[in-house]
């Protein structure tokens, strides 16, 4: 305030006592003046304080945020004088990841999901303040997994899928829900990367948690099926077998994976005499006449089964022709290469004398695989000239050379 003063010289010096304005009302105090020539006069002065005006600050609520995303919104105040200065009244604290500038602005990138209370000071340049309490809500973002479904598998046969993730902040760490688990045989990395060798059949369900870097997490139910490959089974059909003939059949599988167990359905049976091993092999003798209907299985090593229905005959002894009946054109005293020929059972055959006896010098008289020529030439070797050949039919004898 300015005021006038009269008597003295022109020159003054004043000095007074003024009390802190800090808050509204009626002040006073005094104050003394000394002219050029030390006269001194003094006098009370009484002021009136007003009280701070209402500081009011806007907006009246703030936006929400989203974890991973940036965020910023500004806080004005109005009602106050000159500049206004920012800052959280404590102990408050803003989000995670967001700061309060001195000029008002919120920003930065929010780091968690949450609800944070807080409170906004406003300073005018008078040193007036005007509060406001807040609350920024957090979310995380809406996080989406793919593919929508897995393919099947095989047991025995290499999987892999990949499950990803999008919408929230990378990278993403995934895991099987708790308690969850894959088909066995399986599993599922950090990376989301489904992968190995299943080892049975059956359908698995488990659901995918996908986790961003701001722990924000999303989770996605699956079902993986497992099936058995088709397993076949050769050879397709059974050779018949002969009445006290040793019988040997050896079984294959493929399409799964070796090795295989050979086994008969229950509950079948093989013909009498006969057994057939873990490795596919039916072997024995005969010893009924039968038609037996029976069903193979053969299992894998991961317990996938294949099947094969067989009908399996044993004859009596089969009818067994010689050929040729007759042999002609051999000469006395000439070399003779004739070959018999068997057919109508099972090879290799072994021809022998069934009955009566060979004339004298013809020597050894069994002859394997049907070659006369052989028995020719160990006659020779023991240095007889010529063969004689005979046939016989019953009790009939007829020489044929």
């Amino acid at each position: 305030t300015n005021g006038d003063l009269s008597g003295g010289d022109n020159i003054f010096s004043y000095r007074a006592t003024v009390p802190l304005l800090t808050t509204p009302g009626a002040k006073s105090f005094n104050v003394s003046v000394t002219d050029a020539q030390a006269r001194t006069a003094s006098g009370s002065i009484n002021l009136s304080v007003a009280a701070c005006p209402t500081i009011t600050l806007s907006p009246t609520s703030l936006s929400a945020g989203v974890t991973g995303t940036a965020y910023s919104q500004q806080i004005s105040a109005s009602g106050g004088s000159g500049t206004y200065s920012y800052a959280l009244q404590a102990p408050d604290t803003l989000p995670t990841g967001l700061t309060l500038s001195s000029g008002g602005l919120v920003s930065g990138t929010p780091r968690h999901s949450a609800t944070v209370n807080f409170t906004v000071v406003a300073t005018d340049s008078l040193g007036c303040s005007g509060t406001r309490a807040y609350a920024i809500t957090v979310n995380c973002p809406s996080i989406t997994l793919l593919p929508a479904s897995l393919p099947a598998g095989v047991t025995g046969a290499a999987y892999t899928q990949t499950v990803t993730a999008s919408g929230g902040s990378a990278p993403y760490l995934y895991a099987l829900q708790g308690g969850d688990t894959l088909p066995p045989g399986l599993g599922l990395s950090a990376a989301g990367v489904i992968s190995g060798i299943p080892t049975s059949s059956g359908t698995v369900n488990f659901t995918v948690v996908a986790t961003d870097t701001f722990g924000c997490s999303a989770s996605k139910a699956y079902a993986i099926t497992v099936s058995c490959p088709a397993i076949a089974l050769t050879p397709a059909d059974l050779p018949s077998g002969a009445l006290t003939y040793a019988y040997a059949e050896t079984l294959h599988a493929t399409g799964g994976t070796a090795p295989y167990v050979f086994t008969l359905q229950a509950p079948d049976t093989l013909p009498a005499g006969l057994v057939m091993s873990a490795g596919g092999i039916i072997s024995g003798t005969p010893t009924v006449v039968s038609l037996t209907d029976l069903t193979v299985l053969a299992t894998d090593a991961y317990g996938c089964t294949g099947s094969q229905a067989y009908s399996l005959q044993i004859d009596a002894c089969p009818s067994i022709t010689l050929t040729p009946s007759t042999l002609t054109g051999l000469n006395v005293g000439a070399p003779v290469l004739q070959s018999l020929t068997a057919s109508g059972g099972r090879s290799p055959y072994v021809l022998s004398l069934h009955s009566g006896a060979l004339p004298a010098g013809l020597g050894e008289t069994q002859a394997h695989a049907g070659h006369v020529a052989e028995q020719y030439q160990q006659a020779r070797r023991r240095g007889y000239r010529y063969l004689l050949f005979w046939s016989w039919h019953g009790d009939q004898e007829t020489e044929i050379g």
